[in-house]
């Protein structure tokens, strides 16, 4: 009995090691992509500078979005996520960062400041990221998706100085993770060119 009962023992063993022997030579290494802005700062002074200090807020989302997921759909009212490939962190915490460095590099501003900064502001800056994603339709070409609302404020009274919606649609070249994100990248970016333009011609 003593014999038998190794014997069983050591054959749930081996299997156990085999199986996780199995399974790590078929584990895929998780690629993690971010959103960086690689626009340098400007050397030039604005020719309409403000002499106001920005504070950019966290974009608001939905629960959703709010993973370090990579979202992609077939249909129009399904969501799904690729396996292996990873934001570094969540799409809103990466535009919030991406936008500020590129508003800042813009030199519009005296000065621009993050969510959580506890310098004075005199506009504060919302936004709300309602869609980020790629959308593969069955017979037509993939597309990346950024629409987000944005709302100035002006701090001494809350009160709305202007709002504008900024949607962008972006070709992607070929259905992969990694021409998934060059699209979403290229989304943000003109969105932020055109963000800039429209915060130009507010007081």
């Amino acid at each position: 009995m003593p014999y038998r009962h190794f014997t069983h023992l050591f054959v749930i063993a081996a299997t156990l090691l085999f199986n996780t022997a199995c399974a790590t030579k078929t584990m895929h290494p998780t690629q993690i992509y971010t959103l960086k802005n690689t626009q340098p700062p400007t050397t030039e002074t604005h020719p309409k500078p403000h002499s106001k200090v920005l504070q950019i807020a966290m974009p608001q989302t939905t629960r959703e979005l709010h993973t370090r997921e990579i979202r992609y759909a077939v249909h129009a009212n399904q969501r799904q996520s690729y396996a292996y490939n990873r934001w570094s962190d969540t799409p809103d915490r990466l535009i919030a960062a991406y936008l500020r460095e590129a508003v800042a590099n813009h030199g519009l501003f005296r000065a621009v400041t993050g969510p959580y900064s506890e310098a004075k502001a005199d506009r504060r800056l919302e936004s709300y990221l309602d869609d980020f994603y790629l959308q593969f339709p069955e017979k037509a070409p993939a597309y990346a998706i950024l629409d987000m609302r944005f709302v100035l404020l002006d701090t001494a009274n809350r009160h709305v100085i202007a709002s504008r919606r900024f949607y962008q649609r972006v070709a992607v070249a070929k259905p992969t993770p990694q021409a998934g994100v060059d699209a979403l990248h290229e989304a943000l970016r003109r969105l932020a060119s055109e963000l800039l333009i429209w915060l130009e011609k507010l007081p």
